[in-house]
């Protein structure tokens, strides 16, 4: 049987998660860190039989120590594929399937990443075609050797002139800005976490702009 890990970095989402474990059940497992969240963020990872290891973190953001930590614990767990997941992010149903059932020839899949503004899906406010999530596993020495210490954005541990993507089609529902309070949070969380904008050059005014349109 396939085995599909999720990698999952989260901090201060208890307002969407259970959504989220509910909805990505299909996984499974998931191996999570837990970024020194003041919620019940923890709380939630630590009851939810789908997570499999939890490490409360409350060291200065530093993607490439997340992201490679992440993966070494997954190692132990023997997945066929690996998800980078995000924790107000939903797939839907079919990915299960399509990973299941896949050929050996490809090494990524990709979805269609759907941002949201608030919980309706009908407020879409953009798409994003073809975007490269899901990555088989390759073995860890060869993963970690190709790791950029981001498994987000598009970013994963194989080569872009290596990989060889299967384009799912299934949509992955980013509920980014969920009301107005979290979005200004979350746009000075990323402005803290990123202040030379070394992960998003372009900035994260977008986040405050999507906020007040709440």
């Amino acid at each position: 049987m396939t085995k599909v890990i999720g990698l999952l970095l989260a901090k201060d989402e208890a307002d969407i998660l259970p959504l989220m474990l509910e909805e990505n059940k299909w996984l499974d497992g998931i191996v999570a860190i837990d970024h020194d969240s003041s919620d019940k963020t923890y709380e939630i990872l630590k009851s939810n039989p789908l997570v499999l290891d939890l490490e409360k973190n409350d060291s200065p953001y530093n993607e490439k120590y997340f992201v490679e930590k992440m993966m070494w614990t997954a190692e132990k767990h023997k997945a066929d594929w690996y998800v980078s997941l995000d924790a107000d992010e939903i797939y839907d149903d079919g990915i299960r399937k399509i990973i299941a059932n896949i050929s050996k020839e490809f090494n990524t899949i990709t979805v269609t990443l759907k941002y949201i503004l608030g919980m309706d899906r009908a407020n879409c406010y953009k798409v994003v075609e073809n975007f490269p999530r899901i990555f088989r596993n390759l073995g860890i020495v060869e993963l970690m050797n190709n790791t950029m210490g981001v498994i987000h954005r598009g970013k994963l541990p194989i080569p872009k002139e290596q990989r060889i993507h299967y384009h799912s089609g299934i949509s992955c529902w980013h509920y980014q800005i969920r009301s107005r309070e979290q979005g200004f949070y979350k746009y000075n969380r990323c402005l803290e976490n990123d202040s030379e904008l070394k992960y998003q050059p372009q900035g994260y005014e977008h986040l405050r702009e999507l906020a007040l349109c709440l």
